[in-house]
């Protein structure tokens, strides 16, 4: 990640997120936001500053650790949100207009990360901690599962989750339940000459109906 974020003593422009992060997530088709010199991959396919992510095609899971400067983060982010196939690592500012109106309403998980990112420098040693807290933020259904999922510390929410679309045939339930019911309204017997007293058949399948429409009821 090429970076001019909230600065940590002594910090230089180039930042490298940790591997095991990166590990943890699976794999990535593409990181548009790679750095230099990078220390290690981050995705199948990875553009540099040089090569200018914004211009390029973007295909598959992206792994965006976005330049922080503005409005460049606010560019990388929009891209995301429209391919909306991905994790990106940001700083936790959730009550920044960016995150309002840009990250909240396409985002389907966000990871609190427990602790601060010690991200790495150009020559592979770990910088301090930085000024503020990191999040993982999740676009798409898989991507979500995914970081749920992770062995990452931290707290995960789900965001913006989709309706429940499954279709309930009330019809077959109905049935089901009176067929249920049925042995329950229905009484037999022998009485005391040895006669079968059977309660009649489509009075218990009456009640068991009736049983059956007040839970269907309840259900509903």
């Amino acid at each position: 990640m090429n970076t001019s974020f909230e600065k940590s003593k002594n910090s230089t422009d180039e930042w490298y997120t940790p591997k095991e992060i990166i590990d943890a997530l699976g794999e990535f088709d593409l990181d548009p936001c790679a750095p230099m010199r990078p220390l290690w991959r981050t995705a199948r396919v990875m553009y540099n500053k040089e090569q200018d992510g914004l211009k390029q095609k973007w295909e598959g899971r992206v792994w965006l650790n976005p330049p922080y400067s503005r409005p460049t983060i606010e560019h990388f982010i929009t891209r995301m949100v429209e391919h909306n196939n991905g994790i990106a690592l940001l700083f936790n500012r959730l009550d920044n207009k960016m995150f309002q109106d840009v990250v909240f309403p396409k985002a389907k998980g966000i990871l609190f990360m427990k602790g601060r990112i010690k991200f790495h420098r150009e020559d592979g040693t770990i910088g301090e901690s930085p000024g503020c807290g990191s999040i993982l933020v999740a676009f798409g259904e898989e991507n979500a599962e995914i970081l749920r999922s992770s062995n990452i510390e931290g707290r995960y929410i789900q965001v913006n989750q989709e309706p429940c679309n499954t279709h309930v045939d009330w019809e077959q339930r109905r049935y089901e339940m009176a067929k249920t019911m049925l042995p329950i309204t229905s009484v037999s017997g022998r009485g005391p000459h040895g006669e079968l007293i059977l309660e009649a058949c489509d009075k218990a399948a009456e009640l068991a109906v009736i049983y059956a429409d007040a839970l269907i009821k309840e259900l509903k």
